[in-house]
């Protein structure tokens, strides 16, 4: 009973480190929320494009070496199943469809016969490959040409990494590195993933009503194909991304924390496994959520409480184990799609499962192995359960942050189509101003507004003096609101020819370039906001100045930064040498 006793009260003490580590139920809720209140924004302003955010981030998690993920759609493409009716209502007339063909692919993977091609649409006879009598889009020319057209329009290297077009941060400096899969949507369930909907759940999880939801949701095709098959040029894979939101989501709490312990212990031993000669490809964070889903499947809701999080982490551990003895990862919808398939084989899958076995039989002291987490998770259990409380006590400025999660989460509006400022102001609040220390009344007053985005095709919206600073014809910048509207101040007084109060927005604008968040270091634009204003009342010197100054400024979107061209044309207007 000591034995059992200590191992209850360590997994109670990993609960709350992972609690503290990923976060609260609270805080997790919330960055879900921000994810779809950004999802819905931006799909408010598109209509060539849709983005549905995938990945961990959409799931909820902020984790170290963690990118973003997403998928965009094209709302005038669409895919239908093979048993589906092909004759298209008059609402369809502008939209190219394609039809799932049943070969010899693999489970997950369908080839795309053209069945409609509306030219209109971002499909072109450049993808398309004759076979036979009929045509097919192909996945490897429509991947490839995607990458090469986000190449010309951005000066960035991009890479093709699976489906995604892959973009690293220190290439891109969108603070993050970034991976966009171009996906076409299928409104129907494919009869491939039919066994997944009337699959017996004997512990109720997923529920019908959910399932039901899944199914009417429909599912997505990717641009990749099985690389085992001598024709994956012509394949795409079934995605079920917005399926397996959908699942992350309506995980219990206790279920979540050990699907990120399962995420962190991937990464703690990745290393290992590249040092012994595993390739680092056979595991991903795909198969531990496909682990999470098919353990949660398995077994009764009592089971994930607090005190058995390491006895359902091992759980976990005991499917991965199974599925590398037997060298077959079933998909989670299409269990006939084993995922290891041309990866595991050989030495590769004798190593990894003496590893896996290894880290089994070492129970608790798994959770010390690696070096990715700085002290382990290992380490601070043993830690709290000496008695140093401090790997699962709040800091002294966490009651603030959770204060501030409360007051914006019941201030976010129910109808969230009726008031997108509320919105923005929402997100300006979560990015800049929690745990900060300001007071409230603080908060709020610099809640008002949230960084704009200004691009070509929005130029209207915007004053001229700022439209004339782009001289090229594509071009895009984030503008924080602070100096933006010392900016607009100063435009204002200019034009009525107020010289003291143009002056004083002026000196303003001066003392807002050094603000730390949203000052010039983080934002070039800042710069030539100041240079432009110098330009206005003459003061040329100081203007090319400026604009050298954000050639070094905040990086995100540096390469839209117009600030080498006014350079020249000012220089060339006091007739100096380049």
């Amino acid at each position: 009973m000591a034995d059992q006793g200590e191992h209850h009260k360590k997994s109670w003490i990993l609960h709350h480190i992972l609690d503290r580590m990923i976060g609260s139920r609270e805080i997790v809720a919330l960055r879900r929320k921000m994810i779809l209140v950004q999802e819905y924004v931006k799909n408010s302003e598109m209509s060539s494009m849709l983005v549905f955010e995938t990945g961990s981030m959409s799931e909820g998690f902020v984790m170290k070496g963690s990118d973003r993920d997403a998928m965009g759609i094209y709302p005038n493409i669409e895919v239908i199943c093979p048993n589906q009716n092909t004759s298209f209502p008059s609402d369809n007339r502008n939209m190219t469809i394609f039809v799932m063909r049943n070969d010899d692919c693999r489970s997950c993977y369908v080839p795309l016969e053209v069945v409609k091609l509306e030219r209109s649409t971002s499909v072109t006879t450049e993808y398309l490959v004759p076979v036979q009598d009929k045509l097919f889009i192909s996945s490897e020319i429509y991947k490839q040409l995607i990458k090469d057209e986000f190449n010309a329009q951005y000066p960035m290297d991009v890479e093709i990494h699976g489906p995604a077009s892959s973009v690293k941060n220190k290439q891109s400096n969108f603070g993050i590195d970034t991976d966009f899969a171009i996906s076409f949507r299928c409104k129907c369930w494919p009869p491939k993933a039919n066994e997944w909907l009337s699959r017996t759940r004997q512990h109720g999880w997923p529920g019908e009503v959910l399932v039901n939801n899944i199914s009417q949701s429909g599912c997505h095709v990717v641009p990749i194909g099985d690389k085992t098959s001598p024709n994956t040029s012509l394949q795409w894979r079934i995605s079920f991304a917005t399926a397996e939101r959908k699942l992350i989501h309506s995980l219990s709490h206790e279920q979540f924390l050990v699907y990120g312990l399962l995420k962190y212990f991937l990464k703690q031993i990745s290393g290992i496994l590249i040092e012994i000669g595993v390739d680092e490809d056979i595991l991903s964070s795909y198969i531990m959520k496909t682990v999470i889903f098919f353990a949660v499947e398995s077994t009764p809701h009592s089971l994930w409480k607090e005190q058995n999080t390491f006895p359902c982490f091992i759980l976990c551990l005991d499917i991965l184990i199974s599925w590398v003895n037997a060298g077959y990862c079933p998909n989670y919808f299409i269990v006939s799609n084993n995922m290891f398939k041309g990866k595991l084989h050989g030495g590769n899958q004798e190593k990894l499962l003496r590893f896996l076995m290894e880290m089994h039989e070492m129970k608790w002291m798994c959770l010390s192995v690696g070096t990715f987490i700085q002290p382990s998770i290992g380490v601070r259990i043993q830690r709290v359960f000496n008695g140093e409380w401090k790997d699962i006590l709040l800091a002294p400025n966490s009651t603030e942050f959770e204060c501030d999660l409360a007051i914006f989460r019941k201030s976010l509006p129910q109808k969230l189509y009726s008031i997108l400022d509320h919105l923005l102001s929402y997100l300006n609040h979560s990015r800049t101003l929690m745990n900060r220390g300001y007071t409230l009344l603080h908060k709020c007053q610099e809640s008002i507004a949230s960084n704009l985005f200004v691009n070509d095709k929005l130029s209207t919206f915007y004053p001229s003096k700022l439209r004339q600073h782009f001289t090229t014809n594509r071009y895009c910048a984030y503008i924080p609101p602070l100096p933006y509207a010392v900016f607009l101040s100063f435009l204002c007084y200019h034009e009525f020819g107020d010289r003291k109060r143009r002056d004083a927005a002026l000196t303003q604008l001066r003392m807002v370039k050094y603000d730390e968040h949203q000052g010039g270091s983080e934002f070039w634009i800042v710069h030539n906001l100041l240079g432009i204003c110098y330009e206005l009342v003459g003061d040329t010197r100081r203007a090319i100045r400026e604009y050298r100054e954000s050639l070094s400024g905040g990086k995100i979107l540096q390469q839209f930064n117009p600030a080498r061209e006014n350079i020249t044309r000012l220089l060339h207007s006091k007739g100096e040498a380049l």
